[in-house]
């Protein structure tokens, strides 16, 4: 699913996706959704570019953003649950 995902989400996105689990604990309710933040795996492109710059320069700085948590999750991990 989506890690923001909630009924009462301003984001269409994220309502949506709020809606999908619903119905799918509705017909599957011994189901397991994840809610992954961020998928990785070989070739990506997004992950292997963060970890380039993070290799060069080891401290990102994100001026005016709040802190904020991510748990990246490895494709051969998701699909081996």
């Amino acid at each position: 699913s989506y890690a923001g995902a909630a009924a009462d989400s301003p984001w269409d996105y994220a309502r949506s996706k709020w809606e999908a689990e619903v119905r799918t604990r509705e017909r599957f309710p011994r189901c397991t959704i994840v809610r992954a933040e961020m998928l990785y795996g070989p070739g990506d492109a997004m992950v292997s570019h963060l970890a380039g710059w993070l290799r060069r320069i080891p401290v990102i700085a994100s001026p005016g953003l709040k802190p904020a948590c991510l748990r990246p999750l490895a494709v051969e991990d998701l699909a081996e649950c």
